[in-house]
C-alpha cells in the first residue's frame, strides 16, 4: 500500500462518520435508506452513459485512462470501475454505482480545461465518494419521497455536506497539491479557463472570511438546504486538513486530524441549524459576540486569566483569539465597541435561544477563573443591556447559573 493510500485510511472527516451514524439511528430515515438500497441496482445510469457518453479506454483517451487507473490504486477502490466523458462545457463530474461497476463520469469541460493535477483532484474527489461508501446512501432518493420532515431534511443535507469534505480530502491526496485543488475548484465555480491560470489557496480561502461575515450578519437563512458547502468554505477546510502537518500513516484518524476536524465542524455549523442547537458545541453565528464580550468580561477585574483565554478560544476559535490580541490585549472600551459593532452588522435581531446561549457562554468565561465577582457581574449587565437583557434578568441568569453548577 502506498503512503498516500495509508493516509487515505485515516483522513475521513469525523463529521461525515458521526452524521451518517445519526441518519441510521433515526428509524424513519433508516427505513427510507433501506428502500433505496433495495432499488438502487435497478438504475439505468450505465445504460444512459453507454448511450450518451464516451467510455474511456487507453485507445480513445489514453491520458485520462492512465490517470483513472493510477488514481484507482491510490484510492484503494476495490470494485471494477468504468469512466465516461459526457458533453458539457462546464467543469463537472459525478460518481454512481451500477450493478457491477463504480461509474465515474467527467464532463468534456473538465477534460479539456483542467491540467493533469487539477483533473486528478476532480477524479480523486469522485473516488472519495466511492471508497467512503457515500454513493450507497440515497439522500436524494429519501428527499424526493416527499415524506421527510424539515429536521430530517436538515440531517440528511448536513451529512451530504460533510461527505463532500471527506471527498475533497481524497481529491487533495490524489493530486498532491493545494494549488491544483484550489485552481480546479475555482474553474468549476467561475467557468473561467484562462491559459496558465493558477489560484492561490490562501487568497481563495480569504473569500470565506467575507462570506462568513455575510452569513452571520444575515442571521437565519436557507443555507441548510444546500447539498454542498460553500466553495470558499471547502477551500478553507482543505487548507486546515493539509496544513495539519500530521500525515503519519500509522496514526489513527482521531490522532491525525482531530484539530482540523474540530475547526471544519465549526465552519459547517454555519450552514446547519441543528449543529448550533447542541449544548456541547459553540455557535459560530455568535462567535464574535463571544470573542469580544468574553474578553470584556474577563478584563472587568483587571486580570486576563489564562483559563478565561482558553474558555473564549473553546467557544470561538484559537485563531480568532490570537487575531484579537495581536499587538496586545485590547482594552475594555475597544471590546465593548467591537461587541456593539457585531450587533450593528446583524440584519436580524438575536432570537431568544441565541440570547440565552450568548449569556451562558459569557457566564462560562466569567467563572473560568474560579468565581464571578461583582465587577464581572457589572460587565455582564452592561453587555446584557446591549442585547435587551435588563439588570434583573442578568442577576437571575447569574443566580441560576451558579445554582446549577
Amino acid at each position: 500500500m502506498s503512503l498516500a493510500s495509508k493516509i487515505l485510511s485515516t483522513s475521513r472527516f469525523a463529521g461525515d462518520v458521526d452524521l451518517l451514524a445519526q441518519l441510521h439511528a433515526d428509524k424513519m430515515i433508516a427505513e427510507r435508506l433501506s428502500e433505496h438500497a433495495a432499488v438502487k441496482y435497478q438504475s439505468s445510469m450505465r445504460t444512459h452513459l453507454l448511450s450518451n457518453a464516451v467510455r474511456v479506454d487507453k485507445r480513445l483517451v489514453p491520458a485520462v485512462a492512465a490517470a483513472c487507473t493510477r488514481l484507482k490504486g491510490v484510492a484503494n477502490l476495490e470494485s471494477d470501475m468504468e469512466v465516461y466523458i459526457f458533453d458539457d462545457a462546464s467543469v463537472n463530474a459525478f460518481v454512481t454505482e451500477g450493478n457491477v461497476h463504480t461509474l465515474v463520469a467527467l464532463s468534456s469541460g473538465a477534460v479539456n480545461n483542467l491540467s493533469e493535477n487539477e483533473l486528478d483532484f476532480v477524479i480523486g474527489h469522485e473516488l472519495g465518494h466511492a471508497v467512503f461508501g457515500h454513493v450507497e446512501v440515497g439522500v436524494q432518493y429519501v428527499l424526493e419521497t416527499g415524506e421527510v420532515e424539515p429536521r430530517a431534511c436538515m440531517q440528511l443535507l448536513a451529512w451530504q455536506r460533510a461527505a463532500e469534505i471527506s471527498a475533497d480530502r481524497v481529491g487533495l491526496i490524489c493530486c498532491g497539491s493545494l494549488e491544483a485543488a484550489a485552481t480546479a475548484l475555482f474553474k468549476t465555480l467561475s467557468g473561467l479557463h484562462i491559459d496558465g491560470l493558477s489560484i492561490s489557496p490562501s487568497e481563495f480561502a480569504e473569500q470565506w472570511e467575507h462570506l462568513e461575515s455575510e452569513v452571520i450578519g444575515g442571521g437565519d437563512s436557507d443555507h441548510w438546504q444546500l447539498t454542498h458547502p460553500f466553495p470558499p468554505l471547502r477551500m478553507k477546510a482543505m487548507m486546515l486538513f493539509w496544513e495539519s502537518g500530521d500525515f503519519d500513516p500509522d496514526a489513527t484518524a482521531s490522532q491525525s486530524f482531530e484539530k482540523a476536524d474540530s475547526d471544519v465542524h465549526r465552519l459547517l455549523a454555519l450552514m446547519d441549524p441543528l449543529a448550533r442547537e447542541k449544548k456541547d458545541s459553540s455557535d459560530p453565528m455568535l462567535a464574535d459576540y463571544f470573542l469580544w464580550g468574553g474578553i470584556y468580561v474577563a478584563l472587568a477585574n483587571g486580570e486576563f486569566h489564562q483559563s478565561q483565554i482558553k474558555q473564549i478560544a473553546s467557544i470561538t476559535s484559537l485563531e480568532k483569539v490570537k487575531r484579537a490580541v495581536k499587538g496586545g490585549v485590547p482594552d475594555s472600551e475597544r471590546c465593548l465597541k467591537q461587541f456593539e459593532d457585531c450587533l450593528a452588522q446583524r440584519r436580524k435581531k438575536l432570537k431568544a435561544t441565541e440570547l440565552h446561549r450568548l449569556m451562558q457562554g459569557l457566564l462560562e468565561v466569567a467563572i473560568a477563573d474560579g468565581e464571578i465577582d461583582d465587577l464581572e457581574k457589572q460587565a455582564l449587565e452592561t453587555l446584557g443591556s446591549k442585547v435587551g437583557v435588563n439588570a434583573a434578568g442578568c442577576e437571575m441568569l447569574v443566580t441560576r447559573f451558579l445554582e446549577e453548577r
